[in-house]
């Protein structure tokens, strides 16, 4: 029989894969069958690729509940681990995955939101949710944009 090996995106290092042959029966047709004490069990050992690909990088992705807010309206921002499928990723436990969030354009300023997070940290979750108030004044300014990006990713 044949065991395939999945490649998946966690850093893992040697797992050890023991198989042993154990309840050994036939139907009838010998007088005894047993597991050989010598060669009834083998080990294996399943590695991590020495050069990771597409396939074994996480993502972190940005999204935002709406295109843009009226002043006094808020903006939902989620950061999402996700495969190279854009599939959520389920991190092991102890996972803390960290950035920066690099603003930009006319509402970046300061004086037209809310404190805008610098940072990122996204834990066991997989996901990391902040949100941004547009703030009320009495300017008539049209549509300001607001931009962000994700920058020097990292897992700690």
């Amino acid at each position: 029989f044949t065991i395939d090996a999945i490649d998946d995106f966690l850093k893992e290092g040697s797992e050890a894969l023991h198989v042993a042959v154990d309840n050994v029966s036939d139907n009838g047709q010998f007088e005894a069958v047993a597991a050989d004490p010598d060669h009834g069990s083998v080990s294996s050992a399943i590695v991590d690729e020495t050069t990771p690909d597409a396939d074994d990088t996480v993502y972190v992705k940005i999204s935002v509940d709406a295109d843009s807010a009226t002043e006094g309206g808020e903006l939902t921002y989620t950061l999402t681990l996700v495969d190279s499928d854009g599939n959520p990723v389920t991190p092991p436990a102890g996972t803390q995955v960290s950035g920066d969030l690099n603003w930009s354009g006319a509402a970046a300023g300061g004086a037209d939101t809310s404190a805008l997070p610098e940072s990122f940290t996204i834990g066991d979750s997989g996901s990391f949710e902040f949100t941004i108030d547009a703030i009320d004044d009495f300017l008539k300014e049209g549509s300001e944009a607001l931009h962000v990006a994700v920058d020097n990713v990292s897992d700690n």
